[in-house]
């Protein structure tokens, strides 16, 4: 028996109700595939993120308190055995004030402008970085400084305690990586002096970036654990990550729940879809198994329909969650929720998304088919089971039975 044909022509026979449970199924595969898209592409934001914020240092040692580290600390971490470079980052939240009138609350990082080139490259979208010589030189985040109408040659004021601060120029915008990834790009770098001198007082030195020579890392650990007395914390690149990848997460956490819930309902759709054909079609069923079918056959004649609105929702589902992966990333970055970066259509995700299609909807057409199948062929071609039915469309589909 051409049992494949049977069960296509079964789906044709009722084209719209196929239609919406291909529709069903897609919509689950496509909010899983977008979902693991985006996910993908934040992961890939993260890491270059960390990249571009730790640069080349192997270590970073943050301060545990709020005062921060001491010059003398820095000076320290510096010069112990196998450190290579250090370069030192000074944090405040403060209000900045732009013309006409703006105000605007920021991350304030002050950096060592001489330090800084031994530890992190500029990753600058436009203008120049900050210089040793220049003072009131100040970079933003691209993103948000044209969000917030900035441009490079404007000028910024702190709200520091000395009222002859002088203004800041802004002579640079970064990437969205490296600094430019905290705080959703709400972040100002600035020369260290020059905070500290807004201020009067030095800045808290928040953490302290080393480059460690190759194969010291461990020697440079136990050096800082025996030697520094202000309370502190060690930090990898993974613990980097994990910091700044904690939104990534909840999103992910958030996101995907949704398309398996969509996935489990087209799974019912399939598992109601064929248990309508079931009902519909008891008397072919009689008849097939009165021509000789087996009971495996008739359970796999419904397994294929299973299987083929499956692989069309999956199909489908897998464009579509193109087009959602690119609506979700799209509007994370707008909001910078998430960072995420590019769109990469990774295989292995993709193979999931469909393994999962195909999956749900093998789960919910396996009873439909086991019911099916325990059909008897007495109990399928009593007259009280489809009365009205004529002789013709009871011999329909013995037709095609070979």
């Amino acid at each position: 028996m051409r049992l494949a044909a049977i069960a296509w022509r079964g789906l044709r026979a009722r084209p719209l109700r196929t239609a919406l449970t291909v529709a069903g199924v897609a919509l689950g595969v496509a909010v899983v595939a977008g979902t693991l898209i985006a996910t993908n592409a934040a992961d890939a934001a993260v890491r270059s993120a960390v990249a571009e914020l730790l640069g080349r240092a192997d270590l970073r040692v943050r301060a545990f308190d709020d005062a921060g580290f001491t010059p003398r600390t820095v000076q320290a971490l510096r010069g112990m055995p196998g450190v290579l470079a250090g370069a030192p980052v000074s944090e405040r939240r403060l209000t900045v004030a732009a013309e006409p009138d703006r105000v605007f609350q920021l991350l304030v990082l002050g950096v060592d402008p001489a330090a800084e080139p031994a530890i992190r490259d500029a990753n600058l979208a436009s203008g120049v970085g900050l210089a040793a010589d220049s003072p009131t030189d100040a970079v933003l985040a691209a993103s948000w400084a044209g969000a917030n109408g900035i441009g490079l040659g404007d000028r910024l004021l702190l709200s520091g305690d000395l009222p002859e601060a002088p203004a800041l120029r802004v002579v640079g915008l970064m990437g969205d990586t490296g600094f430019g990834a905290l705080e959703r790009g709400a972040v100002l770098v600035m020369g260290r002096d020059a905070l500290d001198a807004a201020f009067g007082v030095p800045t808290p030195i928040r953490y302290v970036d080393l480059d460690v020579a190759e194969g010291r890392l461990a020697e440079v650990e136990s050096a800082i654990e025996a030697g520094l007395r202000e309370p502190f914390v060690l930090e990898t690149e993974a613990d980097a990550s994990a910091r700044l990848g904690s939104a990534q997460a909840a999103f992910a956490a958030v996101a995907l729940p949704f398309g398996l819930v969509a996935l489990v309902v087209g799974g019912f759709l399939v598992g109601n879809t064929l248990a309508m054909t079931v009902g519909e079609r008891t008397r072919e069923i009689g008849l097939l198994r009165a021509a000789g079918a087996t009971t495996r056959q008739v359970r796999g004649l419904f397994l294929r329909q299973g299987l083929a609105l499956g692989v069309l929702g999956s199909a489908v589902g897998l464009l579509l969650g193109v087009g959602v992966a690119a609506a979700m990333i799209g509007f994370l970055r707008s909001t910078r929720a998430v960072l995420v970066e590019g769109l990469p259509l990774d295989l292995t995700s993709l193979v999931v998304a469909a393994a999962l299609g195909v999956g749900v909807t093998g789960i919910g057409a396996a009873l439909p088919a086991l019911r099916a199948a325990s059909l008897s062929p007495l109990e399928a071609l009593r007259p009280s089971r489809q009365p009205g039915r004529s002789l013709a469309g009871q011999l329909r589909w013995l037709v095609v039975a070979e």
